[in-house]
């Protein structure tokens, strides 16, 4: 018997535009994959932190919120981030294979972890390079795992210190976070009977900005590299968020707030204080009339966006009409396989062997309710 979708989601939609065949096994056949890509746990693990601190904002309850907040993104039982150490069905970006900020102590941590594993760190990250050419052995990925695993672990306190230090001054208020919404869409008449589709969602955020004199409807981000200036009037998830949200709130502004994982750095002298402003191989600045000549050394940091803009009424419109499309084509169950988005994010889809060998040993029934 054919199945037909009970709802749809901005992630179903994703899903359903990068491939229709992984629209339907994911959704309508509600296969899972037992090998997931990283971000969906990191992106928790961040949601988790940041949910947090919103709410540590919302109660003015912001002592030592950065050592707080980090400590919920490693420990939380469900979604911490430290429980996911050397789980070999996660498979991580090719951006998250990056040592260059690692302190000493870490590098000395990799030390151990390679004659551990008897691997090489170069070598490995050759074999992560090329995972679309050729799988890597288990020795492999365990240690690039491990790599990729600790690189996000250290990136993530820079993260959080960017969200708490330089992202919640500029809130004026909280109005809300983790707000299930919940909608329809229209479906053609059957037998002149109205049919409908529920959509559905967690928003992340309503709140009121500096500078701007209306609530903002606010999706938080995290992202290797930054948004486009115009991706909040583009963004057809947060017009999907507006529709049920924004005559409650009497407001057409919709924003992301993105916590970027790519590290910058100021280079200060380790003698003097001096911040570098040119070229000079050790510390040019004057200290009592002379060369002060001390050693850079590089200080880390995370940085952010926040990028708002006016969705109005219309835009929302015009960007729904998608959605009702979606929602009238999916039950018709037309298939078809976009093999060009077969290796996505630098790995293999979830449901690669599915479709291009029949091989259904990695994947497994989701019967989680929605």
């Amino acid at each position: 018997m054919k199945q037909t979708p009970t709802y749809i989601s901005h992630s179903s939609f994703e899903a359903w535009k990068s491939c229709q065949e992984k629209y339907y096994l994911r959704y309508v056949e509600k296969l899972k994959s037992i090998v997931r890509g990283s971000s969906l746990d990191f992106g928790s693990a961040m949601d988790n932190a940041i949910n947090f601190c919103l709410e540590a904002h919302q109660n003015n309850d912001l002592e030592n919120l950065l050592e707080r907040a980090y400590d919920v993104f490693c420990n939380d039982p469900k979604k911490g981030w430290l429980r996911l150490f050397d789980d070999l069905n996660l498979r991580f970006l090719s951006s998250d294979f990056d040592t260059s900020f690692f302190s000493d102590e870490d590098l000395e941590l990799l030390g151990v972890w390679e004659k551990e594993l008897g691997v090489n760190t170069s070598e490995v990250y050759v074999s992560f390079k090329d995972r679309k050419n050729k799988e890597q052995t288990e020795i492999q990925l365990k240690f690039s795992n491990r790599v990729c695993w600790k690189s996000l672990l250290i990136r993530a306190k820079y993260m959080i210190s960017e969200l708490v230090y330089n992202v919640l001054p500029q809130i004026e208020k909280v109005h809300l976070f983790q707000h299930k919404i919940s909608g329809s869409i229209p479906l053609p008449s059957v037998n002149g009977e109205s049919q409908e589709m529920s959509s559905v969602g967690y928003l992340d955020a309503v709140l009121s900005l500096k500078g701007y004199d209306k609530p903002i409807v606010i999706d938080f981000k995290t992202a290797s590299s930054p948004y486009d200036s115009d991706a909040v009037f583009n963004s057809q998830q947060l017009a999907l968020y507006m529709t049920p949200t924004a005559e409650e709130f009497d407001t057409d502004l919709a924003g992301f707030i993105v916590l970027h994982k790519s590290l910058s750095y100021d280079a200060k002298c380790s003698k003097c204080g001096h911040k570098k402003t040119s070229q000079a191989r050790s510390c040019d600045n004057e200290v009592k009339g002379n060369r002060c000549k001390g050693a850079w050394e590089k200080e880390y940091k995370a940085t952010s966006q926040i990028l708002v803009d006016k969705i109005s009424k219309e835009r929302q419109n015009q960007i729904m009409t998608s959605y009702v499309n979606f929602a009238q084509v999916v039950p018709l169950n037309i298939r078809i396989q976009n093999w060009n988005a077969c290796f996505d994010y630098g790995f293999k889809c979830d449901f690669y062997e599915v479709c291009h060998k029949g091989d259904t040993s990695q994947v497994v029934v989701n019967d989680r309710k929605k």
